[in-house]
């Protein structure tokens, strides 16, 4: 500081001297080097006062053309700001993704129609089967086209499902009016061009503006010398008799000001030493804040995960954590199993273990080890789902189904398949391993292992 101060008073006394300088040179150069030409400069002096005032009208004009331009480009900008162009963008994104769907669904109800056609072609050939009662009950091709009649209503409800969703989608996307959409798009991009050319039109007349203002500022200039000469004229006997004094003091002058400028050097060089031994202080205190912060992140991240781990048991998900979320818990199965099945599943918590019941419309809840063998393997599926969707853990991309079909039975078969549709749109891969035919036409492909030889054989 100490430094810094004495230089800014080395430095102020160089300006004033510097000043009186620029005064006594000013003295000096006012003496003509030679005789002026007093009717020349009276000449000079009328011209340049009449380009003066062109330019000061060219400007006034050019000035009033700004105005107007500028006007007109605040109302471009007024529009652009008040139109939201993000919600119609988002709105044409959401009208593109109705008619996607709207695709999607058309070729899956074309799926659906394929595999009634296939069905009532078995149920045909049923019909029309020449064996008697006692071989239709051992015949496969029999068996088989019987069991086509139980998909009849599975194919039914999700063409109909899928029918429904084309009507709410077809809706929206009318609502949404893809063409008007575009249309105001497109005019808001012609918006925007416009205020770029206004904007270049303004930005080429403050140019102008601004080379007649510097012009005129050079005229002035121009004009005020021609004025200072005039006066000088009056002046020229004083000055000369002064000529011997100023240049004495002007002599006079520059060396202060050369001795100022070495001591200026002196604590110029001074500072610059001062600064560098700063900087490198500075940067070492920025190195320990960040050690100190990537002490602090890492002894988060030792406290988050210590916390993780005390939370989680080795077999599963803490069972303190479970009991405080069942609400939650239950609430998500409700929602999982609603329009699916017409029971319902929920847990208890008895204080020493957590119990799963089952409860029909017209019966008391019940555990659900007392359940069939099909409403074991729904609820399972559902409280799976319901534990994927509440935790905040990430989860894979494949969910695995291990012969759930072996005790389904034609009434929960149905809700089977649509809890299974669900599973479909929350994992990007779903494996499902039976040896029951029934489920061979709910699934996207199939794929065969058949034991040839002792050994197994998989055609896709």
């Amino acid at each position: 500081m100490f430094k810094q101060r004495k230089q800014e008073e080395s430095r102020s006394a160089a300006q004033q001297i510097q000043q009186e300088l620029r005064e006594t040179e000013q003295q000096l150069n006012s003496i003509p080097e030679e005789v002026i030409d007093i009717g020349q400069v009276i000449k000079k002096i009328k011209k340049l006062k009449q380009e003066t005032s062109v330019i000061g009208v060219n400007i006034e004009k050019k000035q009033e053309a700004l105005n107007s331009e500028e006007a007109f480009l605040q109302k471009i900008e007024n529009f652009i700001d008040g139109f939201n162009i993000e919600d119609i963008n988002d709105q044409k994104q959401a009208a593109e993704e109705h008619k996607q769907r709207l695709k999607q669904i058309e070729a899956e109800i074309g799926s659906f129609e394929a595999q009634r056609e296939t069905i009532d072609h078995k149920i045909g050939f049923l019909k029309k089967a020449p064996c008697n009662h006692k071989l239709r009950d051992k015949c496969h091709f029999v068996s088989d086209a019987r069991r086509a009649i139980d998909d009849v209503n599975r194919v039914k409800i999700g063409k109909n499902q899928l029918s429904l969703n084309r009507k709410i989608i077809a809706k929206k996307l009318e609502e949404l009016n893809p063409t008007k959409l575009n249309e105001y798009a497109e005019k808001f991009y012609m918006i925007q061009d416009k205020k770029i050319s206004k904007s270049s039109q303004i930005s080429g007349l403050k140019l102008q503006i601004e080379k007649d203002k510097i012009r005129l500022m050079q005229v002035k200039n121009i004009l005020e010398g021609f004025k200072e000469k005039e006066q000088l004229y009056e002046q020229n006997k004083e000055a000369i008799e002064n000529l011997d004094v100023l240049t004495a003091k002007k002599e006079e002058l520059q060396e202060k000001i050369d001795s100022l400028k070495d001591k200026d050097e002196v604590y110029k060089q001074e500072l610059m030493e001062l600064s560098r031994s700063v900087g490198r202080l500075e940067q070492k205190n920025k190195e320990l804040i960040n050690q100190k912060q990537d002490f602090c992140n890492l002894q988060e991240e030792f406290t988050a995960a210590d916390l993780f781990m005390r939370c989680m048991h080795p077999n599963g998900i803490s069972y303190d954590i479970i009991k405080k979320r069942l609400p939650v818990i239950n609430d998500e199965i409700s929602k999982i199993l609603t329009n699916i099945v017409d029971f319902e599943v929920f847990f208890e918590n008895d204080e020493k273990k957590l119990n799963i019941l089952l409860k029909h419309p017209k019966h008391d809840a019940r555990p659900i080890e007392m359940g069939s063998g099909a409403e074991k393997t729904i609820t399972a599926m559902a409280i799976r789902l319901a534990l994927l969707n509440v935790s905040t853990l990430p989860k894979g991309d494949i969910f695995v189904l291990d012969e759930p079909g072996t005790s389904l039975d034609a009434e929960n078969m149905e809700g089977f398949i649509r809890i299974l549709d669900m599973i479909k749109t929350q994992f990007k891969t779903v494996l499902l391993i039976s040896h029951l035919d029934s489920l061979k036409d709910i699934v996207d492909q199939e794929i065969l292992i058949e034991r040839n030889a002792g050994r197994a054989y998989v055609n896709e």
